[in-house]
């Protein structure tokens, strides 16, 4: 199956039709025999049978203003007419944030439940640079290679310090530069120091980064793998730039073969205008974007497309909100009981000054 481009750079010509690309699990997916049918579940649901008796309170609180006073009182100055008024206008304040801050209590004693964002729980997520000569093309400001590097960088900054990453790049030959940690800066100062080769082997830069990856092993000399171990392999993930086609190497779409026997997604991100701009410089061949299509598909990831700079962050700013962060089933009962903690404060500070107004 197929997978589809995701271009993320206004006014850029859409890409030819393509199959529907296989959709990812969400990252959360929590249901109990609880739940509310939205995100939100309660781990007590049954604390919140409580919430019915505010309706009853509302009522008596209603019928006690319909009490007229037996005592009228009689205002003899203007300072009092005044504090009366602005008693008037808090009257009902306070009862309405104690009714707000009973029901937060109720709530929070039924134990809500939200997916809140938190560090992904992965293993490692390895990026894959190509580094071929047409890197040095102009179409992309100030050269592909460039907007690549300062993409990459801010990929590793928006990750989370948790999430270890690491670094390969290829051309004609590959190089591992980094195996995964949590040392992103080094990362970045290491990114800063690549520099272009001749030829491109995205096969294997492909296979360089998943043997990267903990649990993963590299092919035999007959492509096929040795035995992986008996446990289960710990969650790997590689993105994967280029703006050409494969030269030299492994062929890419078998590398995408053996990274899916070793349950590691591969991301592709083709970079390079599809309609060269007058004022461009350019080298190398057309991208080959139905081979990072497939690769990104046979492993269940996705193709994205940037044909400027800001599109190639946007490309890599998703992919890190995507990778680095999950969403996880969190209880939120001591937010909430906080949150009705402070009504109930300032249900208290209101009626204080009622009975004791400003400047009185």
């Amino acid at each position: 199956m197929g997978t589809t481009s995701v271009p993320l750079d206004k006014g850029a010509p859409p890409p030819p039709d393509r199959p529907t690309a296989r959709r990812r699990a969400p990252a959360f997916s929590h249901r109990t025999p609880h739940s509310t049918g939205m995100d939100l579940t309660f781990a007590w649901p049954a604390f919140l049978w409580a919430l019915l008796s505010l309706p009853l309170l509302a009522a008596a609180y209603a019928r006690l203003l319909r009490r007229a006073s037996r005592y009228p009182v009689i205002f003899s100055t203007t300072t009092a007419l005044v504090a009366a008024h602005r008693a008037s206008r808090l009257r009902h304040l306070p009862p309405i944030l104690l009714a707000i801050s009973l029901a937060l209590l109720i709530v929070s004693a039924a134990r809500p439940v939200l997916p809140l964002p938190v560090p992904a729980n992965r293993s490692a997520i390895m990026l894959a640079l190509d580094v071929s000569g047409s890197m040095r093309s102009t179409d992309i400001s100030p050269s592909r290679l460039e907007a690549a590097k300062s993409a990459a960088k801010a990929f590793l900054r928006s990750l989370p310090d948790s999430v270890r990453a690491g670094l390969v790049v290829f051309a004609g030959y590959t190089a591992l530069l980094a195996p995964p940690g949590t040392e992103h800066a080094r990362i970045e100062a290491l990114i800063n120091g690549v520099s272009t080769a001749r030829r491109t082997a995205i096969g294997d830069g492909l296979i360089e980064a998943v043997a990267a990856l903990p649990g993963r092993v590299r092919p035999n000399a007959d492509g096929t793998l040795p035995a992986l171990p008996a446990t289960p392999l710990p969650p790997g993930m590689v993105v994967l730039l280029s703006d050409g086609r494969s030269n030299a190497g492994i062929d890419p779409l078998l590398a995408a073969d053996l990274a899916a026997q070793q349950q590691v997604t591969v991301y592709t991100v083709g970079v390079g205008a599809r309609v060269t701009p007058d004022n461009a410089w350019t080298i190398g061949g057309t991208l080959d974007e139905e081979t990072l299509q497939a690769m990104a598909s046979r492993t269940g990831g996705t193709y994205y497309h940037a044909s400027s700079a800001q599109g190639l962050h946007d490309v890599y700013r998703k992919l890190a909100r995507s990778l680095g962060w999950e969403r996880r089933p969190t209880e939120v009962s001591a937010a909430v009981a906080g949150l009705a903690a402070l009504l109930l404060t300032a249900a208290l500070a209101v009626s204080w000054l009622r009975v004791h107004p400003l400047g009185t």
